[in-house]
């Protein structure tokens, strides 16, 4: 036991060294920001929401990040740091679940190595903070409990993966499709507590989990199923429908759950030069091998929980790239890890013995190189990546010389017309810097005339420039007011000087001219180019059909 304590912490600690590098660069600012700031309104006494951002959500990660904004006060970086330990913690996470399913302690050891070294893990579930970041953890957490409880024959361990696989359901309702594996294995394993009680209050312990989403559908008359039906019609990017864009979607996923299987994560021409690279097929030969050797005993959670998710997801999802969408595969890649891990352990078992001892070092030589390997894609996407960090940098500069050239009762004004320069997945400089401005403390709204119909003409697949202005609304009797005079203070809150931080655009002089902007400064602090490498929606509108 000391022993195997002993490994996790190595685990953790190297699993965390591999994700520290670019973890607050790479991906730049998604669209995590409106749940962080969800999180901080909780932190605030502001919100107690009964649902995260998108109501199909549970609101458990903003609790969490509001527990750690209580804690250690807010910082832009909280949330990254919260998920960058989730996802070291997966990794001796999955030695512990490959131990529960018999897996020697070398073989445990390359499943837990596979998950460290994972591009799409590292990348993903590991520096985005996403809720669904946290859903390979829970997802662990919750098949450890099942298998451990199968193996036991123990009830209460049954009511607790019930809990596990219930609160892993609020961090991303994606996670439904591993129900109707777990409770296949749990009936296949042990009989015999379909006639206790057993099976019910793990039931009942999947619903406490999840008392929020259901108090909040039963207020709403089933609002996060529209929600969630919204979603999923934005995602589907063909005009197919029915079985068609079923079996589009599905082949979507086999090649999404291929590159993050197999540690393929860098960008190629096109899906040719995934599918005939060798290296691919070796860690797919190797899973679909391990699938086949886990058919029975413990071990067959692998291919009873990764069949019914891969053929259940397509159903509502089409987008798969590695970034931002390798996260609706991110629940399954510790069980792909395990079943990589068998397949080796197989493969090597029926070589012949030349020598005592040959199979087991033919095993470690084997799984540290496939282990080891990920690592090179890995570095690939950094590099190609670059441009991200580069924004990343750029953008934490920009908000901390606005907020170094305030005076303390002074406003930022945002130009919404920001939300048309896009970074990585899904996020946007609008969403970017409300997340920096608002985590740093200071207040911040929006344009107002640019909430109308003179919105500008923004080109988001063509560079542009982002400025800061500061305004003198004293010496402007025509500018916009932000704020209402406030008639129990002293002064009038219409005439504080504010900042802006606005897309420039052609429009913008003359129309500060007729409405008499007076600024007393201005100084571009942001670029902007389309994020080819890591937007879907860049790729979908700049540039059809590139591979991300």
């Amino acid at each position: 036991m000391r022993l195997s304590w002993a490994i996790s912490i190595l685990l953790f600690l190297v699993a965390l060294a591999i994700r520290l590098p670019h973890l607050w660069t790479i991906p730049s600012l998604t669209d995590e920001g409106d749940e962080v700031l969800l999180g901080l309104a909780i932190a605030k006494g502001r919100l107690l929401p009964l649902t995260n951002v998108s109501t199909y959500l549970g609101s458990l990660y903003n609790y969490l990040l509001a527990a750690v904004f209580v804690v250690f006060g807010p910082s832009p970086f909280a949330a990254r740091a919260l998920v960058v330990l989730a996802g070291a913690l997966t990794v001796p996470g999955t030695y512990f679940l490959a131990r529960e399913l018999g897996l020697g302690q070398r073989a445990a050891l390359i499943a837990a190595g596979l998950i460290a070294t994972s591009g799409a893990h590292v990348m993903v579930s590991s520096h985005v903070a996403w809720a669904h970041s946290l859903a390979p953890l829970a997802a662990t957490l919750a098949s450890w409990l099942l298998v451990r409880a199968a193996r036991l024959a123990s009830g209460r361990l049954l009511v607790a993966a019930g809990l596990a696989f219930g609160l892993t359901v609020q961090i991303h309702t994606t996670a439904v499709a591993l129900l109707p594996g777990a409770a296949l294995y749990a009936a296949i394993r042990r009989a015999s507590w379909l006639r206790t009680a057993w099976p019910y209050a793990a039931g009942l312990a999947f619903l406490l989990a999840n008392a929020n989403l259901i108090a909040f559908n039963m207020i709403t008359g089933g609002a996060s199923i529209a929600d969630a039906q919204n979603v999923a019609a934005s995602y589907t990017r063909t005009r197919a429908r029915g079985l068609d864009l079923y079996v589009e979607n599905l082949g979507k996923l086999g090649l999404g759950l291929t590159r993050i299987a197999s540690g393929a994560v860098d960008i190629r021409d096109d899906a040719a030069a995934y599918l005939f690279d060798p290296l691919v097929w070796l860690y797919v030969i190797l899973l679909m091998v391990g699938l086949l050797r886990a058919r029975s005993g413990l071990a067959s959670l692998t291919w009873l929980a990764i069949l019914p998710y891969a053929l259940v997801l397509p159903l509502a999802n089409a987008k798969y790239e590695v970034i931002p969408n390798g996260r609706f595969l991110a629940p399954l890649l510790p069980l792909c890890a395990l079943a990589i891990a068998f397949g080796l352990d197989a493969a090597l078992a029926r070589l012949p013995r030349g020598r005592p001892g040959w199979p087991r070092w033919a095993l470690s030589l084997a799984g540290i190189a496939l282990v080891l390997w990920p690592l090179v894609p890995l570095a690939r996407r950094y590099e190609q990546m670059a441009d991200s960090e580069v924004t990343s940098t750029m953008l934490v500069s920009a908000a901390n010389e606005v907020e170094s050239r305030m005076a303390p009762d002074e406003w930022v004004a945002l130009d919404p017309d920001l939300d048309k320069l896009w970074l990585d997945g899904g996020g946007d400089y609008l969403s970017a810097f409300r997340y920096l401005l608002s985590l740093g403390g200071t207040p911040n709204t929006e344009l107002e005339f640019r909430r109308q119909a003179e919105r500008g003409d923004l080109n988001s697949c063509q560079p542009n420039t982002v400025e800061l202005r500061r305004v003198e609304p004293e010496r402007s009797p025509g500018a916009t007011r932000l704020f209402e005079d406030d008639p129990a203070t002293p002064r009038d809150e219409t005439l504080t000087p504010y900042w802006q931080i606005r897309a420039v655009q052609r429009s913008d002089r003359v129309r500060d001219a007729q409405r008499g902007q007076a600024d007393e400064w201005r100084e571009v602090i942001a670029t902007y180019s389309p994020p080819l490498f890591a937007s879907a929606r860049a790729v979908d509108r700049c540039a059809p059909g590139r591979q991300i």
